[in-house]
């Protein structure tokens, strides 16, 4: 990821993000277990399917519900900045984030953060 200018910033009510995935992934897994798809009508618009829900995926702008931040290890955190209080996304590489913190963060863009 860019990275810009990094700043230290306390970061207080931290939620995990990520998990909100899975009830999104799981509504297409059932296709994928009860067909066929060795027959190329079945396979062909499965394949169609599922390669519009990864693009649609990439271009969201929650990023939490980009399934493949969590497969390159990319951890996705709503959080507070102290002393302000204004909510931000904060994205972190192979890092948990517990509550009262305090981070070195790069802006992405207004209210989105970079935390290696």
């Amino acid at each position: 990821m860019r990275q810009g200018v990094k700043r230290t910033y306390k970061v207080v009510d931290v939620k995990t993000k990520d998990a909100e995935i899975f009830p999104y992934i799981m509504a297409y897994i059932p296709p994928l277990i009860f067909r066929d798809i060795s027959k190329p009508d079945i396979y062909l618009p499965l394949a169609v399917l599922y390669g519009m829900i990864c693009l649609l995926y990439m271009r969201l702008d929650a990023p939490y519900l980009n399934p493949y931040f969590l497969l390159f290890g990319y951890r996705i955190f709503e959080a507070k900045l102290e002393p302000s209080r204004n909510v931000v996304t904060i994205i972190a590489h192979h890092r948990p984030i517990s509550g009262l913190e305090e981070l070195e963060m790069s802006e992405l863009s207004a209210g989105a953060y970079y935390c290696e």
